[in-house]
């Protein structure tokens, strides 16, 4: 007689892989926390490792002839700004009772003259130099004949560079940087001891009417952010890292990322991509860049919510006004 013993087909596919488990357990724990591990790991149940690409950080993997090298392709986006287009926002009281003390801008000219990139009430953000040439200067012009006014420099060379204007104790700071990566190209920091009037007026404008070029990570920080903190910023630009370790959430104000390609003269609202902004309900940031009026929120009790692009030309076709930038990462 022979007898048949059911069982749950669920449960032995679970002693199954325990089984597995447990003959593998030494090779398994030789390579715990390892892109083997997870690959054999994988095979207990039953999964392909070509299912799955892991890449693992901690040095490059030593063969017998070479070291291998990751490398990645980061792709992000910039704005172009056409002739008679800007961004305007609204220049308001942050939570610290007061305007932001620094507007943080990364800034690529198309070439050589004379433009106003930033602009408010009683003061202005200019570059300056002469056609053909690489080397201008950048000037910060506030109050009744202040002026603080950069070295030349290469600002026209066809590369991003990094700018911020910033008051605080010790005055009124424009520093200046372009590097690549850890490699400094040029930077420059100078500090005026004069106050500035710019707490005057409600609106700014990047652009007004007559920059030709890119922008990139528009931020207004509601400190003055410290200089080593913005040489980080020009080396690695989607660092939003400040002044302490909170400063992401608790003196990032403002920021445009500019990750989004559409058409501006549809779509003309630039929406808040700080750490305190989130969405109403099931809402997504495409939603909300494609046109949806529904609310914004923000943890911030005083938030900025969006800025507004204007004059810009109407273009369907891809990628827009906007300049696809990839980073190649080892």
């Amino acid at each position: 007689m022979v007898i048949v013993k059911n069982e749950n087909p669920a449960k032995a596919r679970t002693h199954e892989v325990w089984r597995r488990i447990v003959n593998n357990l030494p090779y398994l724990l030789k390579h715990k926390g390892t892109r083997r591990g997870v690959y054999a790991l994988l095979s207990c149940y039953g999964i392909p490792s070509s299912n799955l690409s892991i890449l693992e950080f901690g040095g490059p993997e030593v063969t017998e002839v070479t070291k291998s090298k990751l490398v990645m392709d980061n792709v992000t986006t910039a704005l172009k700004m056409n002739a008679g287009s800007y961004i305007e926002m609204e220049w308001k009281t942050t939570n610290k009772n007061r305007k932001p003390n620094t507007i943080e801008l990364f800034v690529k000219p198309e070439y050589s003259s004379q433009y106003t990139l930033i602009s408010g009430s009683g003061w202005n953000v200019q570059l300056s130099g002469s056609n053909g040439s690489e080397y201008g200067v950048v000037s910060f012009t506030y109050g009744t004949g202040n002026i603080i006014n950069s070295s030349r420099l290469p600002i026209f060379n066809d590369k991003f560079f990094a700018l911020a204007i910033s008051s605080g104790s010790a005055g009124i700071r424009l520093d200046l940087r372009q590097a690549d990566k850890e490699r400094t190209i040029f930077e420059s920091s100078t500090t005026a001891t004069n106050t500035t009037n710019w707490n005057n007026g409600s609106t700014i404008r990047i652009g007004n009417g007559n920059y030709l070029g890119s922008i990139d990570e528009l931020r207004l920080w509601s400190e003055q952010l410290d200089v080593n903190r913005f040489y980080e910023h020009a080396s690695f630009p989607e660092m939003i890292n400040g002044n302490h370790i909170s400063s992401s959430t608790d003196d990032l104000y403002f920021r445009l990322d500019f990750e989004y390609p559409k058409n501006l003269a549809t779509y003309t609202k630039l929406i808040n991509v700080d750490t305190n902004i989130y969405f109403s309900g099931s809402l997504t940031r495409n939603d909300y860049e494609s046109g949806s009026t529904a609310n914004l929120y923000s943890e911030n009790p005083t938030p900025l919510y969006s800025a507004s692009a204007g004059g810009f030309d109407s273009i369907t076709s891809y990628p827009l006004y906007f300049e696809a930038l990839i980073e190649v990462l080892y």
